[in-house]
């Protein structure tokens, strides 16, 4: 059976620069609460750009965070204008 993606957000992000999935980073703080964002996946794994030992360019420079509660507003439905409102006659 195919494993399901944890977050409505799983792999429909994409990095505007490499074009990397964006992957959910949590960080829990010691009073309790939980703050998650979204950040490109070669950013988070490998850096910034920069070359690598064997000579190869690697890493990202988005250098950006999406918050999740900011992803989710894109959710909500967006509400009706007023000329497809009842006129009320």
């Amino acid at each position: 059976m195919e494993q399901q993606p944890n977050h409505v957000f799983s792999g429909k992000i994409r990095c505007g620069l490499c074009g990397a999935a964006f992957v959910a980073r949590k960080k829990r703080y010691q009073n309790g609460t939980v703050n998650k964002k979204w950040g490109c996946f070669t950013a988070t794994n490998e850096g910034t750009s920069h070359i690598d030992p064997m000579g190869n360019p690697v890493g990202c420079d988005i250098g950006l965070m999406l918050r999740d509660d900011f992803a989710m507003e894109v959710l909500k439905p967006l509400p009706k204008p007023s000329w497809l409102l009842p006129s009320g006659l």
